[in-house]
């Protein structure tokens, strides 16, 4: 029949995770936009005990994934996605003002690693029980140290993700 034809449409793929890459957008800003730059945010200085002059955390959106692990949008702004037993997924974004610059960094990582990768770097269970502690993988910091100390995947690969793209970019602010 002719309603068969219409049936063989593809499904068009959905992304469950809630997966993003959004960075952040600048509107109006009297100084332009940020531009591409070769230069990173030094995180060895950033490792110096000082005290936190400003910092605060909010939750956009959040689930559970139907007990299949987790996917948190918060601002920092950090997106972080847990699919037990199949994959992590990280999209940091860090906005950085070094006192003597005249530019603010906005640096993008993203990482996706298969479970059984992060699983691996898990701390063993203390006393007679050497299973891995995974309580860490609900700790969202430890999972992005984690997955930020993966290498990145090529982008030539075909098996790699076209959510995997890290940038660097500078805003020159006076």
């Amino acid at each position: 029949s002719d309603s068969l034809h219409h049936a063989k449409a593809p499904v068009k793929k959905y992304d469950w995770t809630y997966s993003t890459t959004y960075s952040g957008t600048l509107k109006n800003s009297p100084y332009g936009e940020f531009e591409p730059t070769e230069d990173h945010i030094n995180y060895d200085k950033l490792k110096i005990p000082e005290p936190i002059l400003f910092f605060d955390e909010t939750v956009l959106y959040e689930d559970e994934l139907a007990d299949n692990g987790v996917s948190i949008t918060s601002v920092k702004v950090r997106f972080l996605m847990r699919v037990d037993g199949v994959a992590f997924r990280l999209f940091d974004t860090r906005v950085y003002h070094e006192f003597g610059k005249n530019y603010l960094m906005r640096e993008c990582l993203a990482r996706e690693c298969a479970y059984k990768d992060i699983v691996k770097l898990l701390p063993k269970g203390k006393g007679r029980d050497s299973s891995p502690d995974i309580s860490n993988l609900g700790d969202p910091a430890w999972v992005a140290n984690a997955i930020a100390s993966q290498p990145p995947a090529l982008e030539t690969s075909k098996n790699a993700s076209p959510f995997v793209q890290d940038r660097a970019e500078k805003l020159r602010v006076f």
